[in-house]
């Protein structure tokens, strides 16, 4: 899929729960399938619960999950264009999960970001680079390497990881909770 956002997502709580969150994720790649023309989100996923166009968005072209550790699922998938963090958000709340870790990238339109909500709380927290962060890196054809802060890099990963490192500890002290989602999210 051309502008494919690659998102990568961990979610926790009862094992029930999680189980059901990850069968409607199927069940909605699948009605996306059979009904290429139209977006089939859930019912619930409404602008007044956070959702809008954008977040929303959960066309999935692809989906793997891995269920083998009881107390968290990890799934990969690809939306179009963008994350779709209002829909997952969504669908955390409706089957009552944790967001333990929800990463994007969009490299096309350079997006990259990490998200998690605790909800219990009700408390999230996303750190996205904004446009003037990517920038600070580019790809030189000449040595085929990645160049930031004068230094060559064979694939940006490292240094979006650093970027997002950064951003991650200056936003450290906002509130306690905030601290412990920050932390398990795994730049």
């Amino acid at each position: 899929m051309a502008n494919s956002c690659i998102n990568t997502v961990i979610i926790g709580g009862e094992q029930k729960n999680t189980k059901e969150f990850l069968a409607e994720l199927l069940k909605l790649k699948a009605d996306n399938d059979n009904n290429p023309n139209e977006r089939v989100i859930p019912s619930y996923v409404t602008p007044s619960n956070g959702s809008n166009i954008t977040e929303g968005n959960l066309y999935i072209s692809s989906i793997e999950i891995d269920s083998s550790n009881t107390d968290e699922n990890r799934f990969w998938f690809e939306s179009a264009w963008a994350p779709a963090i209002g829909t997952i958000k969504a669908m955390a709340i409706h089957h009552q999960v944790n967001i333990m870790d929800y990463q994007f990238e969009e490299p096309g339109n350079g997006v990259y970001g990490v998200y998690a909500y605790d909800f219990l709380s009700e408390v999230e927290v996303r750190l996205e680079l904004s446009q003037s962060e990517v920038e600070l890196f580019e790809f030189s054809e000449e040595i085929d390497a990645y160049i930031f802060e004068g230094k060559q890099y064979e694939s940006s990963c490292d240094i979006i990881e650093t970027l997002l490192n950064r951003k991650r500890d200056f936003y450290k002290s906002e509130s306690e909770l905030k601290i412990v989602l920050l932390d398990n999210i795994a730049i």
